[in-house]
């Protein structure tokens, strides 16, 4: 039995227990008919209605959420977004060293990551600036204009 089949199963003995009808749990939770029968079913996609669904015939969501899973990996990254996660560590990695107390622009990173060897020259520039300004937006590292180059430094 799927994890949401189980959880909507134990949702619905629960809601008879109590003498619960569906129309009784959509006064409380606000979700339509339909979509509660999925919850008990088990087809529901958002999980806030299992939620909700759970708080309406106070079961315990540590109690309920109790099923086993089959810790299979259904989506893989793709060979260009690896490489991307694996940037960004590295540069995550450089941004805690004392290297980035002062400002540095994004040549100055590459070429301190060549020679570190945390990268190899196929690593574009672009590249490093799109993992910084990610950073930046995270308040990871902050950034100063500098005619047309940016400069970035940790905060």
């Amino acid at each position: 039995m799927s994890y949401k089949k189980e959880i909507g199963n134990r949702l619905k003995l629960k809601r008879e227990k109590l003498n619960y009808t569906i129309d009784h749990v959509r006064e409380i939770t606000k979700i339509s008919s339909g979509s509660l029968y999925r919850v008990e079913s088990g087809d529901a996609e958002n999980i806030d209605f299992y939620v909700k669904y759970a708080k309406a015939v106070d079961y315990a969501l540590s109690e309920l959420m109790d099923v086993s899973l089959n810790s299979v990996t259904i989506y893989k990254l793709k060979a260009d977004l690896k490489q991307k996660v694996n940037l960004t560590a590295k540069v995550r990695k450089l941004v805690v060293s004392k290297y980035f107390a002062d400002y540095r622009t994004v040549a100055e990173i590459k070429e301190k990551m060549q020679s570190d060897k945390l990268i190899d020259v196929s690593v574009t520039s672009g590249a490093i600036s799109n993992v910084l300004n990610n950073l930046r937006k995270e308040g990871i590292v902050i950034s100063i204009s500098n005619g047309r180059k940016n400069l970035y430094k940790r905060k």
